[in-house]
């Protein structure tokens, strides 16, 4: 059985904390703009911060989304992990993106976000096991 509440709850979740993911973003952003002026040769570790720091808010999101889904879905938790996170990362390539071709750094976006939200619901079950044992 589908359960509409775990799917509304993780989706609404994720879309608020990738918000704020993206407020802390601009911020960091902004100081590492400045660090680079100050100091100039920072400017070649650009490129490679922000994919870790994007990668780093990505696993948060999308693990959390994918923990709260197995916290409120009794049934099919996999599923209903897949299909959240299929949606969230379908709205974030549709907000980015200037057209409709998919980029080897978009497939690998939706492949990373929906095994990070396997993960949340994974370890979900695990803590659930442990601890009714």
């Amino acid at each position: 059985m589908i359960s509409i509440k775990a799917l509304l709850i993780s989706i609404v979740t994720m879309i608020f904390l990738g918000l704020i993911f993206e407020l802390i973003f601009l911020f960091v952003d902004i100081g590492y703009n400045s660090l680079i002026k100050s100091y100039p040769f920072t400017e070649s570790f650009r490129q490679a911060f922000n994919y870790l720091f994007v990668l780093f808010g990505l696993f948060f999101i999308m693990s959390t989304g994918g923990y709260l889904t197995a916290l409120y879905a009794k049934k099919y938790v996999v599923a209903h992990s897949v299909f959240s996170a299929s949606v969230i990362c379908g709205i974030a390539l549709y907000a980015t993106s200037s057209g409709y071709d998919f980029t080897l750094m978009s497939v690998l976006f939706v492949i990373i976000g929906i095994a990070f939200s396997l993960y949340g619901s994974r370890a979900y079950r695990k803590i659930n096991n442990e601890a009714s044992l």
